[in-house]
């Protein structure tokens, strides 16, 4: 029997929240856990960051450009989890949430005061513009608490990727037919290289079958349908993330930037950019 997971989920934040001495914050960029936990934390609601927006409200947009677009950045060259100093001197660790090794959200563990150099992966703003805040208020983080704070950090972020692939598992009592094994194999690996033989050998049938099978169900051939899977998670990218068009193709697995230009524009009328200047919506 499947454990309730927005309970399961709470249980683990609190756990993680008090072995950690800190507040959890979610940016979940494709609601994958907002779809279990629709009120989640998604903003710094800490006291410290609440009153350094309440005392230079003009540096919010600069607070949210910092945790959207310079932490993703980041992402790209250190995939795993990493500390980062923000523009007010706010230290957390950022703990990426990934779903078939794919990016799907990001959890924030704070706040602290650095007391120890940070590792070298680490993002670190400084705070120009600012009068220099004072973090003193803050409790420290020292090379100890950092270890300890990484392994939390580590643990939380493979139990909510965990609850993510239970919940997207048809139930043990209700085999999925052929169709749904077909759709629940490219949805699985559709950023990858799939092919014909790959599917018939998930499927136990010969190439021949499996081709009749696509045009049976879904009357397309198997690129279509992969096609069909990366343009919408390239969509839900470019919608989510601040991201830029040829890193949103290739997340979603395409081989060829011009290739998935072409594809984009015929399906959706415009460019990646300008969809997304269009559709894009803000996480806070």
């Amino acid at each position: 029997m499947r454990t309730d997971p927005e309970k399961q989920l709470r249980s683990i934040l609190e756990t993680v929240e008090t072995l950690g001495a800190c507040r959890i914050c979610f940016h979940d960029f494709y609601r994958h856990i907002l779809e279990y936990i629709p009120d989640v934390p998604l903003f710094h609601q800490n006291r410290y960051c609440m009153s350094m927006k309440k005392m230079f409200p003009e540096q919010t947009q600069r607070c949210i450009r910092f945790d959207r677009n310079a932490v993703v950045r980041h992402l790209e060259l250190h995939p795993g989890q990493f500390f980062k100093l923000c523009p007010f001197q706010v230290l957390e660790l950022v703990v990426p949430v990934r779903k078939e090794g794919a990016l799907c959200g990001v959890v924030f563990l704070g706040p602290f005061r650095a007391a120890a150099p940070l590792p070298p992966d680490s993002l670190i703003t400084t705070p120009k513009g600012l009068p220099r805040p004072v973090p003193e208020q803050l409790p420290p983080l020292d090379r100890q608490g950092m270890e300890h704070l990484a392994n939390l950090g580590y643990m939380l972020s493979c139990c909510i990727s965990e609850i993510i692939r239970d919940m997207e598992q048809p139930p043990a009592a209700a085999p999925a037919g052929r169709k749904a094994l077909i759709e629940q194999f490219i949805s699985t690996n559709f950023n990858k290289g799939i092919t014909l033989g790959m599917l018939a050998e998930f499927l136990n049938l010969s190439e021949s079958r499996t081709s009749r099978l696509l045009k049976e169900y879904f009357d397309a051939g198997l690129t279509e349908l992969v096609n069909r899977q990366r343009l919408n998670y390239a969509i839900n990218t470019l919608q989510r993330a601040e991201v830029s068009a040829r890193i949103a193709a290739q997340r979603a697995g395409f081989g060829s930037v011009e290739y998935f230009h072409r594809l984009f524009r015929r399906e959706t009328g415009m460019t990646p950019q300008e969809y997304r200047k269009r559709h894009q919506r803000s996480e806070r």
